[in-house]
């Protein structure tokens, strides 16, 4: 990978995962019966603090790529014809919103009529801000990128460390009062969007190149490609607490943490492998 290409990873990484922990947080919010809990504040008290603090550093990295960063409000001057700018729009109300749903949460903590309103338009807007990253990869010029798949695996980021992340905070903010059905609802979003990665996988997009543009065959180490199978891992985990042996003591935090970890390895070593997936040539 070319050194510029870092801070695009971990921009459109924690980015997608922010986006990803507000749709998780929207769905607990739908899912669960309005009361005034501890464990409900504590939940949405912390996942709204880290989606809005992941956000927020993805705006920083995101600084790092830019010669210029003050200059990049005029590409705001392009928003009918340029992705760039749409990405630039997005990422902005984005992070407003879920700054301002956070900052309700804080001021109005057990308030939720307005909760469901404001985590939906976040969510929204945060998955918008997917498609426009995804869509800015998806050009003529670098067909390895210009697939479905790229999409699907942006979108499939989003949702897995979102929810796998939720997961973690719900069982550690609940466990003493466990809403199974609530937890049934992350586990299977979390195994469907596993299905679709598998899915996706086996496709197998067109990656058809000719000599005159970018094409598929810059190198990366077989590390990565090893590392990007770990979300397999993960899936043993989910398993693991679905199928629990009687005998373990409380070993739900454990096998959820240890889940997360395992998709964030496997999306990291993925988003290199995307970025290793062609090589310039001047044009």
């Amino acid at each position: 990978m070319h050194s510029s290409e870092w801070s695009l990873l971990f921009f459109t990484l924690i980015g997608q995962f922010s986006a990803g922990l507000t749709t998780a947080l929207l769905i607990y919010t739908i899912i669960t019966p309005k009361r005034d809990d501890n464990a409900q504040a504590s939940f949405l008290k912390v996942g709204l603090l880290v989606a809005t603090g992941a956000i927020g550093i993805a705006l920083i990295i995101s600084f790092l790529h830019l010669s210029a960063p003050l200059s990049s409000v005029f590409a705001l001057t392009n928003l009918k014809s340029s992705w760039l700018s749409r990405e630039i729009l997005m990422v902005s109300a984005y992070a407003a919103s879920v700054f301002a749903t956070t900052l309700y949460w804080l001021f109005c903590k057990g308030k939720r009529s307005f909760l469901i309103p404001l985590l939906a338009i976040s969510s929204l807007l945060g998955l918008t801000m997917v498609l426009t990253m995804a869509k800015l990869y998806m050009i003529e010029t670098i067909p390895v990128w210009n697939t479905p798949g790229t999409l699907i695996a942006f979108y499939v980021n989003t949702i897995l460390l979102g929810s796998s992340f939720a997961s973690v905070l719900f069982y550690n903010s609940h466990k003493d009062n466990l809403d199974k059905n609530v937890e049934r609802v992350f586990v299977f979003v979390i195994i469907t969007i596993l299905a679709v990665k598998f899915i996706s996988g086996l496709v197998g997009w067109d990656t058809t190149t000719n000599e005159n543009i970018a094409f598929a065959g810059r190198m990366y180490h077989p590390i990565w490609n090893a590392l990007s199978w770990a979300w397999l891992l993960g899936l043993g985990m989910l398993i693991r607490r679905v199928f629990p042996n009687p005998r373990d003591s409380d070993t739900g935090i454990r096998l959820y943490l240890l889940a997360f970890v395992f998709f964030v390895i496997a999306e990291f070593a993925a988003r290199i492998i995307f970025y290793s997936s062609y090589f310039r040539i001047g044009l």
